[in-house]
């Protein structure tokens, strides 16, 4: 570009990330939350609105981003842009931080010509999810607290309560009852192959996590999880409610 206006420039390097070697070698890259994604299309929406060019109002954005890594997506994006690409193209590059539902609203706004419009409209659709998740987590964080209690509680009788009793009922002599005998041999399982119930429980989350990446296990796991009690109501709920926000942002 710098040729064709007749200008030679005299040196070019590369730019460098001004961010030091211990943030991001230790630290890592910084995640893109939901905040800064609304707080980007709300902005997006006001200076579209505002007449400002899209290659101006992206260069802003990721001059002013808080969040870094997001500031050298969007300048990403801006580039993407310069090469003739429109923005939701541009922006589908990045699924991890705009989805398809995203992206698909943005490119009925560049078609319709009513960008802005659409941009605010997603910028209050991801910001009523924010808050929906905020409650889910609420609802679920007593239960969650009355499990994990539960499983440390229980994890202790098996390690330090029960071997006691179990030395107590070997020198009796008698035989026990079935019941006392399953629990002994749960501590004693507890006690011994601790290593290995945690390589299971690892193992199964594994397997688990790989079944829901497919289909067919992520119809099944879907459709047993809505008749957990209490639980199952809750994610009912929840899937209800992203379904009619996001149908009445698409109207």
């Amino acid at each position: 570009k710098l040729v064709r206006q007749g200008i030679k420039p005299l040196s070019v390097k590369e730019e460098r990330n001004s961010r030091s070697l211990f943030s991001s070698t230790l630290l890592g890259k910084q995640k893109v939350t939901q905040k800064d994604l609304v707080v980007f299309t709300r902005t997006f929406s006001t200076m579209i609105n505002a007449g400002l060019p899209l290659n101006q109002c992206l260069n802003i954005l990721g001059l002013h981003a808080e969040n870094k890594d997001f500031g050298e997506i969007i300048f990403k994006v801006k580039r993407h842009i310069e090469n003739g690409e429109n923005l939701s193209d541009s922006l589908k590059k990045y699924p991890k931080v705009f989805d398809s539902f995203y992206c698909n609203l943005i490119q009925c706004g560049e078609a319709s010509g009513a960008l802005d419009i659409v941009a605010n409209r997603l910028a209050i659709y991801i910001e009523k999810s924010a808050t929906l998740r905020k409650k889910v987590k609420s609802a679920m964080a007593y239960p969650a607290c009355i499990v994990a209690v539960a499983f440390a509680v229980i994890t202790f009788l098996m390690i330090f309560v029960i071997p006691a009793f179990s030395t107590m009922f070997e020198g009796g002599g008698n035989e026990l009852p079935v019941p006392t005998a399953i629990v002994m041999a749960i501590s004693y399982t507890f006690r011994t192959y601790w290593y290995y119930m945690i390589l299971a429980m690892c193992g199964a989350y594994v397997i688990l996590k790989r079944t829901y990446a497919s289909e067919k296990g992520r119809i099944i796991i879907d459709r047993y999880s809505l008749k957990v009690p209490v639980f199952g109501l809750l994610i009912e709920k929840v899937a209800v409610t992203k379904f009619t926000q996001t149908l009445s942002t698409l109207l």
